[in-house]
């Protein structure tokens, strides 16, 4: 017990000669937090959040849940729709998005353009975004977004347009 107690009484003697450091010391650690948190000093600046890369997992619904034998091979009719029309589910990728379906459907083959529900192939040369009324985007790429002229619009494998008698593909 008289080395618990000696312990103490040295802690305390420790303390009582040097109060004036112990009290400094504390101040300016004190001060420092205070100016930081004044002038918005932080040193936990972590870079934001950098997105790498999207991984989009599908939940295959349509073969039904593990287990689950009575539905085993049950197809719905959108997945057949979707398998059988290849140009459909390629819509259906771009929904509310035109200026991306813009960007895929420049990728398009002509015979591929001309068959998509939400593409269409104008004037001959290339596939751009678009349904039954004409291409989405009636306007050129450039500044000034001069209008388009549309000769012929393919849309769904009919020709629309005065161009339309003059190409051979119909």
């Amino acid at each position: 017990m008289g080395s618990v107690t000696n312990i103490f009484v040295d802690i305390i003697n420790y303390l009582k000669m040097n109060y004036v450091g112990i009290l400094l010391v504390v101040s300016v650690i004190t001060g420092v937090i205070f100016l930081f948190r004044l002038k918005g000093v932080h040193l936990d600046n972590y870079p934001p959040p950098k997105l790498v890369k999207v991984v989009t997992i599908e939940s295959m619904s349509s073969v039904g849940d593990v287990g689950d034998m009575n539905n085993v091979g049950n197809v719905s009719l959108d997945s057949i729709d979707d398998m059988t029309n290849p140009g459909e589910s390629f819509c259906k990728e771009y929904v509310g998005d035109s200026v991306h379906l813009e960007e895929a459907c420049s990728k398009l083959t002509e015979k591929n353009c001309k068959n998509s529900s939400c593409c269409g192939w104008l004037n001959g040369n290339k596939c751009v975004a678009g349904g039954p009324a004409g291409p989405t985007y009636k306007t050129d790429d450039s500044k000034e977004r001069l209008p388009i002229s549309i000769d012929s619009y393919y849309y769904m494998n009919k020709c629309s347009g005065k161009g339309c008698s003059l190409l051979p593909n119909e």
